[in-house]
């Protein structure tokens, strides 16, 4: 997912909000969604595909979803829809392909909205490379698939 790939009218309003907001509501809401919620979700859905637990999958591509779609993130959102079992376009793959692609998404949004936040010069939220971070494999926007 490159930046261009985010919702570009949702990054323009969030931009809008955050500078109309002193410049802290996008870096606030990217570091809780990548240091936080993303890898708790991807987590919690990557142990109800390994358990079987639909329900489980669903509500936890449920929560996520609706972080996504408020940050931009169209692609990582569908996705969800499809662990959901509610894509307008319905996915023949299994949760366990499902989970690779959501693993997958997942990584470029972190990235492309690490950007975003960089690019509209919010400096509280520039973090060094992935290689040289010191906080964990999803902090600045690197998920590391299920071995």
């Amino acid at each position: 997912m490159a930046e261009s790939d985010l919702d570009g009218a949702v990054i323009q309003k969030l931009v809008r909000l955050s500078e109309e907001g002193g410049g802290t509501l996008i870096p606030a809401m990217v570091a809780a969604f990548l240091e936080q919620e993303l890898p708790a979700a991807v987590d919690q859905i990557r142990a109800a595909v390994a358990s079987g637990d639909q329900r489980a999958v669903a509500e936890a591509a449920h929560k996520l979803h609706g972080s996504a779609a408020t940050l931009g993130a169209a692609s990582l959102a569908l996705v969800c829809d499809q662990l959901q079992g509610r894509s307008p376009a319905p996915s023949k793959k299994s949760p366990r392909d499902l989970l690779g692609d959501l693993e997958a998404e997942a990584a470029r949004a972190a990235t492309a909205l690490a950007n975003v936040a960089r690019d509209a010069g919010l400096q509280q939220f520039v973090h060094p490379p992935a290689r040289e971070c010191e906080g964990g494999p999803m902090h600045c926007g690197v998920v590391e698939p299920a071995s």
